[in-house]
């Protein structure tokens, strides 16, 4: 399954076209679309901008089973986005959340995320509160975004049901390290193992790699030794396929043990064409793991 990222929906498209994005999307066999509480803040005037542009377009297409995820518990990001200290506080929490669907426009959503994760809050503690909210009708699913696996593997220990886990997943490697920012985290193959192993599903944040495989390496935030070595190798495999790069980078994730999602971010209708024809690419257990080399 891809998921559609709609963080640049509400001011890269005008109505109609947001509406004729998220119809194409769904005539493509896609189901899911991906946002967030603090979405577009980065934008003056747009913080919440991605859900309610979603919550628009969902209405104008005439899709209200469609599936949503958004994300809540953010830590501070400056004036853009002021937020308390204690980020991940259940009532803060329940707060986002109410404040997310009443932007999409929405009872519930279909999985409800935190953003980042504060390892003062206690996972006991944070899974009596998602269990509250899941229990009061307001989301179906449960999970978290940008969590070590230890964290997540006392979550799933505390809470029954689906749970998701989200982090940054490609097969490019990204030049920052978590080290940066330890509120980011990124997926191993030993992650996607783990969670195959725990029934936990794993979708993939900037599943691209911002385009990595798409523009031909020009993407300066994945551009090094390792991602070169492996653009070289998914070249040789799409024409063989006859298949696109990014296809088959997509096909790669997709490819995983378990239950792998990437998130497409786009607003182009070309792009999202060429995108979920991934979907359809089937990459054999030997051509997948021989893509993944270190590029020293």
């Amino acid at each position: 399954m891809i998921i559609l990222g709609v963080a640049d929906l509400g001011h890269k498209l005008d109505r109609a076209g947001a509406a004729a994005l998220v119809a194409r999307f769904w005539a493509l066999g896609g189901r899911h679309f991906d946002t967030a509480h603090i979405y577009a803040c980065w934008i003056p005037g747009q913080t919440g901008g991605s859900e309610r542009a979603l919550g628009q377009a969902l209405r104008d297409a005439g899709l209200p089973e469609s599936r949503v995820t958004t994300k809540g518990g953010h830590p501070d990001a400056g004036d853009i986005y002021p937020r308390p200290e204690r980020y991940l506080a259940g009532d803060l929490v329940a707060q986002d959340l109410a404040e997310s669907l009443a932007r999409l426009g929405r009872p519930g959503v279909d999985t409800y995320l935190l953003h980042r994760d504060d390892p003062r809050e206690p996972v006991s503690a944070i899974a009596d509160y998602l269990r509250g909210l899941r229990d009061a009708g307001l989301t179906r699913a449960l999970g978290v975004s940008n969590w070590p696996r230890q964290r997540v593997a006392e979550l799933r220990a505390a809470l029954d049901g689906e749970l998701v886990w989200q982090n940054q997943g490609s097969l490019a490697e990204p030049n920052w390290r978590e080290t940066a920012d330890p509120t980011v985290r990124r997926f191993t193959t030993e992650d996607f193992a783990w969670a195959a192993d725990h029934d936990v599903i794993c979708t993939c944040w900037s599943g691209s790699a911002n385009g990595y495989f798409a523009r031909d390496g020009q993407v300066e935030g994945f551009d090094n030794a390792t991602s070169r070595a492996r653009l070289a190798l998914v070249k040789e495999l799409a024409a063989a396929k006859g298949a696109t790069p990014n296809q088959i980078a997509l096909a790669w994730l997709l490819a995983q043990p378990g239950d792998v999602r990437p998130i497409l971010g786009t607003t182009s209708m070309a792009h999202l064409e060429e995108a979920m024809g991934a979907a359809q690419l089937h990459l054999t257990a030997d051509e997948r793991d021989a893509l993944a080399v270190d590029g020293g």
